[in-house]
Formats: structure tokens, C-alpha cells, sequence
């Protein structure tokens, strides 16, 4: 997940698929992404969720990783950057409700209330 490295804070491993994801996601219902590039993460997911007896699970996640790894990678720059910037600033903005709500907990603390007094 180079492409991430640019403009998102770095972060654990589950974190980082979870953006990847959410980066997908964002591409796929943009207009100027192509509607063929946009049939290359839809086919790897309807060829996971196609039952086949003979293999198992892993090698349909292989795809379904390749498939959306490539999606992303081939969709033009500009766009792909606008995503990551409004995913950044989602980012940015949980975090600091993060922060204000850890803050007023420790206000809290500091004056003996809790929400059962």
C-alpha cells in the first residue's frame, strides 16, 4: 500500500486496509472514474462471493486484493488525490473530536464528576 504513504498518516495494519478500502469505495462512486476501470474491483468481488469447490478462500482474496490494488492504481492521479485528501481531512477531523472528548473526560476527572453524579 505505497500509494497511501503520500498523504495519510501512517498507521497499523488494519487501519491501513481500512482507508485502502474506504479509498475504493470513494473511487468507485466518483463520474470521472471510468466505468470500465470501475468493473475491475466489481468482478474481483463477484468472483469472491462465487462459491468454488475446488480451491478455498485465500486464492479469492488474492484476486480480490490484485483486482482492487490495480483499480486503484489505474485510476488518474488527480482524482485519486482529491479522495485522499477528503479521507485526510475525515481523519483529521475524527481526531480532534477524539481530542475534545478525551479533554473534556479529563476536565472531569480534575472537578470529581462523572455522569452518575
Amino acid at each position: 500500500m505505497e500509494f497511501m504513504k503520500d498523504t495519510l498518516p501512517e498507521g497499523g495494519l488494519l487501519r491501513r486496509i481500512g482507508l485502502f478500502l474506504r479509498l475504493v469505495v470513494g473511487l468507485l462512486f466518483d463520474p470521472k472514474v471510468s466505468f470500465i476501470l470501475k468493473l475491475l474491483p466489481l468482478a474481483a468481488l463477484i468472483y469472491l462471493l462465487i462459491p468454488d469447490i475446488l480451491t478455498g478462500p485465500f486464492d479469492d482474496l488474492v484476486v480480490l486484493c490484485i483486482c482492487w490494488y490495480l483499480f486503484v492504481e489505474l485510476v488518474p492521479e488527480r482524482i485519486k488525490q482529491k479522495h485522499k485528501r477528503n479521507l485526510l481531512e475525515k481523519l483529521e477531523t475524527s481526531y480532534q473530536l477524539d481530542d475534545h472528548l478525551e479533554q473534556s473526560q479529563d476536565d472531569s476527572r480534575v472537578l470529581g464528576k462523572n455522569k452518575w453524579n
